[in-house]
C-alpha cells in the first residue's frame, strides 16, 4: 500500500510591530488617518494580509546604519493633503501568530515535488477514497471533542482553564481533556 504524506510546520509571525488597525487620527487640516487593508480600512489584523496608509506617504530624512553597518532609511510619514507629520500607531500581538509554512510531500517516505505527488495520488483513487475517509474521521472525531470540551467548561463555569491534547497515532485517535478551577481543583 502506497503512503502519501504530506506535511506543513506553522511558521511563527507573532510580532512585536504591526499595524494598530483600531487607530485612527484626525489631523489639524481634518484629514482622517487609519490603516487600511485593500480598499476598506482594516478592522481586524492577520499576519497574511497586507496593510497599508493610503492618506500618508513615507519622506526619507536621510540614512542611518545599525550597529553591524547595514544602512537604513530614517524618515517619517506625513499627509498626502497637507503635509503635516503623522505617527501612525502600531502594537505588539498579545497572542501568538502563525501562518502555514511550505508544504512538504513524500510517497512511500521519499521527498517528492508536489506535481509528481499530485499526479501519483491522482492515479490511485483507492488510495485517495482511503486518505479522505481518514480525514472525515478525524474531522468528525475532532467536532465530537470540542462539543465534549463545550460540555465540561458549561459544567465547569466561570474562572475554569481548559486543556486539550488530541493525538492521531496508528491505532487511531485519542484525547485528553482536563478542565481546572482556578483554585486547582480538576473537573
Amino acid at each position: 500500500m502506497t503512503e502519501f504524506v504530506t506535511r506543513c510546520e506553522p511558521i511563527d509571525v507573532t510580532s512585536t510591530n504591526r499595524p494598530d488597525t483600531g487607530w485612527c487620527y484626525i489631523d489639524k487640516a481634518g484629514h482622517e488617518h487609519r490603516w487600511y487593508d485593500g480598499d476598506e480600512p482594516a478592522s481586524t489584523y492577520s499576519p497574511t494580509k497586507n496593510y497599508h496608509l493610503p492618506t500618508l506617504r513615507w519622506v526619507v530624512d536621510g540614512m542611518a546604519a545599525y550597529p553591524d553597518g547595514e544602512e537604513y532609511e530614517e524618515g517619517h510619514h506625513e499627509c498626502v493633503y497637507c503635509g503635516e507629520h503623522v505617527l501612525p500607531s502600531c502594537t505588539g500581538d498579545s497572542f501568538r501568530q502563525h501562518i502555514p509554512g511550505p508544504v512538504e510531500y513524500e510517497i512511500d517516505g521519499v521527498p517528492v515535488l508536489k506535481d509528481e505527488f499530485e499526479r501519483r495520488y491522482a492515479e490511485d483513487p483507492k488510495e485517495r477514497i482511503e486518505a479522505m475517509s481518514e480525514q472525515q474521521r478525524w474531522r468528525e472525531y475532532v467536532s465530537s471533542v470540542v462539543a465534549e470540551l463545550h460540555e465540561h467548561l458549561m459544567e465547569a463555569g466561570p474562572g475554569c482553564l481548559p486543556a486539550i491534547n488530541v493525538e492521531r497515532h496508528a491505532g487511531g485517535l485519542a484525547y485528553t481533556l482536563t478542565v481546572e478551577r482556578d483554585a486547582g481543583d480538576e473537573t
